[in-house]
């Protein structure tokens, strides 16, 4: 293995270490919002179809950062799997885009 290859798999360990410590963050800093948004998100995929966090964020009351912790945990866990991607209809996220989920198999 070169000392590149080695270098690049280091920083990948990092960022995964950084963005599950930053998801831990979430849960723990405010977890009756974070409950909330996995509570949507579940109820959301019960329905079958396709969504995205927009239509999970028009449910929550004050959607924040929980939200995307929320997705990333429910994922985690099987219970939703992403199908795809779409343009962002939320008018601050400026278009961007976003995953398409649906109910996993779990």
């Amino acid at each position: 293995m070169s000392a590149q290859a080695s270098f690049d798999d280091y920083r990948r360990e990092r960022a995964q270490v950084a963005r599950e410590h930053g998801l831990e963050a979430v849960r723990v800093g405010d977890p009756d919002a974070f409950e909330a948004a996995v509570r949507e998100i579940r109820a959301v995929a019960s329905f079958g179809w396709t969504f995205d966090c927009g239509d999970v964020r028009t449910r929550l009351v004050s959607p924040g950062s929980e939200l995307g912790s929320a997705f990333s945990y429910l994922a985690k866990a099987g219970e939703i799997e992403c199908v795809g991607y779409a343009t962002a209809k939320h008018p601050a996220a400026h278009g961007h885009l976003v995953r398409r989920w649906r109910r996993g198999a779990s």
